[in-house]
This record gives structure tokens, C-alpha cells and sequence, in this order.
């Protein structure tokens, strides 16, 4: 169950505000299944990411400041969305945050788990595998829940391809933003996987249309999905 962070918590959760609040949810589902305690920020947060990232530097700094304030106490903080994570984690030095999809493969082991044998590719979010260097954890993890490790669909998993949905770009440069997407989901489809896994609410969002609309799932969904009853 969570509970409001205080100084004694041992695991906090920055929730995901990119996101629909499906993969805090799912995230839930997961924690208690592992038997993991965890408490919530004291008081609602944000990063200031987005903020940054079209040149309002001060209200970034702002809600960056007030976000951390609101985790103080932690010991450690699980960030559900890895362009916060590297907001809090290389931009401000916080060394106790971590991104779902790193604490996921400690959890697995715990988790009451149903053998799909399912195909799975991964596509790897660009703050995630390109910001953090995250991505053997994700891989990891569809591996335990799938009996097999995922699909590839580029060879290299620092030179996936990008959908076009952070920095701003659908805003300022959406021809742009509109044609990443499109060349992203075409090879996610060339896989030809049943099930398509990503790690950023953004990327979902954008990932989830044409003929992966009924196939594209978080990394964190994924998993509570398929926790046996």
C-alpha cells in the first residue's frame, strides 16, 4: 500500500504526469505483488523536463527545486518516465533516483508470473537507452515474462529508432515529428511481434496508432498484465 513519503521511506515513486496514470497504476499492481512497500511525494511533483526542453529555464529550475523537496526523506526514488529520470538523475545529481525499468528486474524473480511464450520486441525510448544507457534491464525483464528474449527491430539497441514525440518536436517541428513516427512504427511492425513494449509514456502515445494500436503496451503494463490471479 502507499503511503505519503516521509523521512523513513524506503522507496518513492515520482509519478508518471506524461502518462495517463496507467502505468502508476500498473506499477502499483506490480510493487504489491512483489510485496514491496512504497510511499508517494509528500506533496504533487514535477521536473520541470518539459519546461527545459522549449528554454523556460527558470520555471524549470523552479519545479525541479520544488519536486525534490517533495522526496527529500527517500532513500529511493523509482521514476516512472526516463526523461524525468534523467532530469532528476544526470541534470540535478541525484544518485538515488532509478527508472522503472531498472528496478522491474528486481522484481521479477518475486513476481507470480504467467508463461505466455509470447513474441515481444522492444523499441528503446531515447532518454532511456540514449539519455541513461539503459538497455539491458528492459530485456531482462521481457525475457523473464516471456520465456525468450525479445524481438529486435533495429540492430543495435543505441541506434533504435526515435518516434519523434520529445523535445518539443511535435510542437515546433511536426513534419518532422510526424514522418520519425511513421518511419518508427513501420519497423516495429516489421518484427512482426505480438506484442510491442516501450518505456515512455510519449513514445506509447505516439507508437500506439495504425496497426499497432491494439499491440503497443508499456514496459510496466506488460508485466502486471500477466501476474497469474
Amino acid at each position: 500500500m502507499a503511503t505519503e513519503a516521509d523521512a523513513e521511506a524506503d522507496l518513492v515513486v515520482w509519478p508518471d504526469c506524461a502518462g495517463s496514470g496507467a502505468a502508476d497504476d500498473a506499477l502499483a499492481a506490480v510493487l504489491a505483488a512483489a510485496g514491496r512497500a512504497w510511499a508517494l511525494p509528500s506533496e504533487p511533483v514535477c521536473c520541470g523536463a518539459r519546461a527545459a526542453d522549449v528554454g523556460q529555464a527558470a520555471d524549470a529550475e523552479a519545479r525541479l527545486a520544488h519536486g525534490r523537496d517533495g522526496v527529500a526523506g527517500a532513500r529511493r526514488v523509482v521514476v516512472a518516465d526516463p526523461h524525468c529520470a534523467r532530469r532528476l538523475r544526470v541534470d540535478a545529481g541525484d544518485d538515488r533516483v532509478a527508472t522503472v525499468a531498472e528496478l522491474l528486474p528486481e522484481l521479477v524473480d518475486a513476481l507470480p508470473l504467467r508463461a505466455t511464450g509470447e513474441r515481444a520486441v522492444w523499441h528503446d525510448p531515447c532518454w532511456l537507452a540514449r539519455g541513461l544507457g539503459v538497455t539491458a534491464a528492459p530485456r531482462r525483464v521481457i525475457a523473464a515474462v516471456t520465456g525468450r528474449p525479445p524481438l529486435e527491430a533495429w540492430p543495435h539497441p543505441d541506434r533504435t529508432g526515435c518516434t519523434g514525440a520529445g523535445m518539443g518536436l511535435p510542437a515546433t517541428h511536426p513534419a518532422a515529428a510526424r514522418a520519425m513516427a511513421e518511419g518508427c512504427r513501420r519497423d516495429l511492425a516489421a518484427a512482426d511481434a505480438d506484442v510491442v513494449v516501450t518505456g515512455c509514456a510519449d513514445a506509447g502515445a505516439t507508437l500506439a496508432a495504425g496497426e499497432l494500436t491494439e499491440r503497443q503496451v508499456d514496459l510496466v503494463a506488460f508485466v502486471a498484465n500477466r501476474l497469474a490471479p
